[in-house]
């Protein structure tokens, strides 16, 4: 359990930055991607369920979490995780993944969720009054599209990041757009990350 929190955990980007002099967070490697294992860049739609990468439900009523891999019945549901609890998969057999934790309704629980309704990536809360997502990372001006505005306290699951000279840009879907909103820039932060027991860092 402590090194599945562990490595949940190495997954953050750090929200106790000092604006006054920006430097990019230490989790970020030089070409500006989140640097562990246990983050996967922009997969593909057809590519194949990895194991050992974080995972986070992305159904809003949640998903079930089962003692085996069937849903012919409701004996075996262990608890329901809700929207935005992440967890990391480190067995799948064919559309069906283990996790030995995830935050659900009755406490954390061990075993078999059906991986579309959940998306490899991890949780992101907006703390912006509200949060331009827009077409393209790395710029304000207006001639970058915004697609949409996201509110203050909406957890998106983030999909991807690159890091510029004073700003960090995060990859996300809402309300039916895909786009970037920025993480931090030198005149502040805009989201912070959320752990699998809702715990900001």
């Amino acid at each position: 359990m402590k090194s599945n929190k562990k490595r949940i955990t190495t997954i953050a980007l750090s929200a106790a930055m000092m604006f006054s002099a920006v430097a990019a967070p230490a989790a970020l490697n030089s070409a500006g991607l989140i640097k562990t294992n246990s983050f996967v860049n922009e997969l593909s739609a057809n590519a194949a369920y990895a194991t050992n990468v974080v995972y986070t439900v992305n159904v809003s009523s949640g998903v079930n979490v089962r003692s085996s891999r069937s849903t012919a019945n409701s004996s075996n549901i262990r608890g329901t995780a809700p929207y935005g609890a992440d967890c990391i998969i480190t067995s799948v057999v064919g559309s069906w993944g283990y996790t030995s934790r995830i935050r659900c309704g009755n406490g954390f629980k061990s075993g078999w969720i059906y991986l579309p309704n959940l998306k490899q990536g991890w949780p992101c809360k907006i703390t912006a009054s509200s949060l331009r997502l827009r077409k393209n990372p790395g710029s304000t001006a207006s001639s970058n599209t915004t697609l949409t505005y996201i509110p203050r306290n909406t957890i998106v699951v983030i999909t991807g990041s690159k890091k510029y000279a004073n700003s960090v840009w995060l990859k996300t879907s809402y309300a039916g757009h895909t786009g970037w909103i920025c993480f931090y820039d030198q005149n502040g932060q805009y989201a912070i990350g959320v752990s699998d027991n809702g715990t900001e860092f």
